[in-house]
């Protein structure tokens, strides 16, 4: 119907930019759909390890995550379990992921199963709404080791960071500053190294309370 009303554009020039625009559509859609798919992912993983963590302890709970460890390298190298890490910058977030749950479970499950429990739902809610929000609606754009982030994600990250410092018990004053600073942490921990920072920091300020 488009095409009908502009006569005066050559017809091979208005169709190879109608189809240009519907690939760089489909290409940003596929970008959405593989980040939200992604970061599902992870919230998920993670919760069921904050459940799953102080009934199973601290080495059968590492045995898991070295068993998810593994499945992601092959994953990598077989070309499976892509929109995992398909992702249009450099990360290896789910290999750093497995080996934040594994550190996170030896250094926190026997003494402070709290702390744990923080640093999961950490990765399970901070850092996945970090990252939806800041792409669908962050227009307060900055580089963070060549990475694009947004104003809005980083708020969403510091936000839902404290709010999970204040249901485990912490001080406002602790857990929003200890919000800002685990949003500070994800956004400035290159390649996905902050799945292995966010549980760390989270489960440290929990166990300062």
């Amino acid at each position: 119907t488009y095409c009908r009303r502009v006569p005066q554009v050559p017809l091979f020039a208005f169709s190879s930019v109608c189809l240009k625009n519907t690939h760089d559509r489909r290409e940003y859609v596929m970008h959405i759909d593989n980040e939200a798919y992604r970061k599902l992912a992870h919230a998920g993983i993670a919760l069921s390890f904050a459940v799953v963590g102080p009934l199973a302890g601290p080495y059968i709970t590492a045995l898991l995550g070295a068993l998810m460890l593994f499945v992601f390298v092959v994953g990598r190298r077989l070309r499976f379990l892509t929109p995992l890490y398909h992702v249009p910058r450099v990360s290896t977030g789910e290999i750093y992921f497995s080996i934040g749950v594994i550190v996170t479970a030896l250094l926190f499950l026997d003494t402070h199963t709290l702390s744990f429990v923080v640093g999961m739902l950490a990765l399970a809610i901070a850092d996945p709404l970090a990252a939806l929000i800041g792409t669908k609606f962050g227009t307060h754009t900055y580089r963070a080791w060549g990475d694009k982030k947004s104003i809005e994600g980083s708020m969403t990250c510091a936000i839902a960071a404290g709010g999970i410092l204040v249901f485990a018990g912490a001080p406002l004053w602790l857990a929003y500053g200890g919000g800002l600073l685990l949003a500070v942490v994800e956004a400035y921990t290159p390649r996905g190294g902050d799945n292995v920072l966010l549980p760390l920091v989270a489960g440290l300020l929990i166990a300062l309370v």
